[in-house]
């Protein structure tokens, strides 16, 4: 889930992992709760191990830019006006 910050889904992977290494009897929907998330949206977190997909919504390189003013040149054009100067 892209609205949910990466520190919060750090942090439940983390527990999760510590947890796991230590070998310590735990239930996930306490881990779960504990932070804050539903169970459906704990799994989702769990599951992913993609590494863009754990970044937040908009420094991942998965979605395009749409912050900021539009360029006035395209990159072409740039590239052109280097090599012209």
């Amino acid at each position: 889930n892209p609205y949910l910050n990466t520190v919060k889904k750090s942090r439940i992977k983390g527990a999760y992992k510590f947890i796991d290494f230590r070998r310590i009897p735990y239930y996930y929907n306490n881990v779960f709760s504990y932070y804050g998330v539903k169970r459906r949206r704990g799994w989702e977190i769990l599951t992913k191990d993609n590494i863009e997909a754990n970044r937040t919504y908009y420094n991942s390189i998965l979605t395009a830019e749409k912050r900021g003013r539009p360029l006035k040149l395209s990159l072409e054009d740039l590239e052109r006006a280097n090599k012209y100067l």
